[in-house]
């Protein structure tokens, strides 16, 4: 617990200034410019309100559409204006950081929908308990056609009382007054589902990942394999461009608050990055090998099927590597059958 706590408090930005450097000290090329178009304070994304759209004509007993509009600012304001701004490192996602860490991506299941038992299993592998009340609540969205998991929230104890802490996927890190603060409807995280309570017996999963960690990094021979697998030229020219468009939706406001990398999928430049086909694995390998460019890994399984792509399930102390530990042993892999 007390390794949790201090880094927290060791990576919680104290001026607007911390906050910016956070930001830009990012490894991702642009990331500034796309990040500043994230800002979820355009509901307009979330409430379409324009005069004509069929959806919003004027109804009988309904208020007229200008008091509508402001309705729906009001609401998505209270929502998602968070009291405290943090950090922006896409690094992490909110269930990272119910555990303390800043420096992996964690979902640990290979399929798009997740459910509730899944985070039980999950949770109670690495000491918390399901319970009435607890430190991390968990968030699912059930009014979809298949519900699915989405988010988990920390709470903690302040001076002024309880509050809570979420990481909104590759977006920024807020702190909430209350868990429902982030409850409705897409791109909010749908409900709280349940609550997981520390128990006294878990493991302290900082140093069970340690060694895991430090394995990480390629190695020069490992780098220079890989990039003798590149060439250069039209179709080098070709992947970046549709990469560098597909990458750019990772930042948008209906993905970025995300933390299932699945959803990275849903956009009509994946599929165009993808049909590339084998050819573009070489590249996507190289990109694996930098930190930030873990969803890299949903274009190698679309192109060359789930057993290209290593998957670690919740069981496996492994799995608390995240995505780029995934990342790093799916290069791995690769470079091992050629």
């Amino acid at each position: 617990m007390k390794v949790m706590r201090e880094a927290r408090q060791a990576l919680t930005p104290k001026t607007p200034d911390e906050w910016e450097r956070n930001y830009l000290e990012y490894t991702y090329p642009g990331l500034r410019a796309e990040m500043s178009r994230v800002r979820l304070t355009d509901y307009s994304e979330a409430y379409p309100t324009e005069p004509g759209r069929p959806e919003q004509q004027e109804q009988p007993g309904q208020p007229a559409h200008g008091q509508r509009q402001a309705n729906a600012q009001a609401d998505w304001q209270q929502r998602w204006q968070p009291h405290y701004f943090e950090d922006y490192l896409p690094s992490y996602n909110s269930l990272a950081w119910t555990f303390g860490f800043t420096d992996r991506f964690i979902w640990p299941w290979n399929h798009e929908f997740v459910s509730k038992a899944d985070f039980d299993e999950f949770y109670q592998r690495y000491g918390f308990e399901p319970a009435s009340t607890g430190e991390v609540a968990a968030y699912g969205q059930t009014q979809t056609p298949t519900p699915s998991m989405t988010h988990s929230a920390y709470r903690h104890e302040g001076p002024d009382g309880q509050y809570w802490e979420s990481k909104l996927g590759a977006y920024m890190r807020i702190q909430h007054p209350h868990e429902k603060n982030l409850c409705g409807p897409a791109p909010a995280f749908g409900e709280v589902l349940g609550y997981y309570a520390r128990g006294l017996e878990a493991p302290d999963v900082h140093r069970l990942t340690e060694e895991y960690m430090r394995a990480l990094p390629f190695t020069d021979e490992e780098t220079r394999r890989l990039a003798s697998y590149r060439t250069d030229g039209p179709q080098a020219a070709d992947f970046e461009e549709r990469y560098d468009q597909w990458r750019q939706t990772w930042f948008e406001p209906g993905t970025a608050p995300s933390a299932n990398p699945w959803t990275r999928r849903q956009s009509r430049q994946f599929d165009d990055l993808v049909s590339m086909g084998p050819a573009a694995l070489p590249y996507l390998m190289w990109q694996l090998t930098y930190p930030g460019e873990f969803f890299a890994l949903q274009a190698v399984e679309e192109i060359a099927g789930p057993e290209a792509v290593v998957y670690y399930p919740p069981s496996d102390p492994q799995a608390m590597t995240g995505e780029q530990g995934r990342a790093a042993a799916t290069v791995r892999r690769w470079l091992a059958g050629r």
